[in-house]
């Protein structure tokens, strides 16, 4: 099973972004990497590392 598609808007908040992931990442009922995110994501300290983070986990497409 391939990472999940993100439908990314230019100048959506950084929450909704992440919230939309892992939204995706549960609709495939992958709930150990949505864990794991959460885990990893609390450890992060900047925005920049975070959304590297998630690209390990989802894809996304930008419009």
């Amino acid at each position: 099973m391939g990472k999940p598609l993100v439908h990314v808007k230019i100048g959506i908040a950084f929450e909704q972004f992440v919230s939309d992931a892992y939204d995706a990442i549960l609709e495939q009922g992958n709930y150990s990497a949505a864990f794991e995110l959460n885990s990893m994501l609390s450890d992060t300290e900047s925005r920049e590392i975070a959304v590297q983070t998630l690209l390990e986990f989802v894809d996304i497409y930008i419009d």
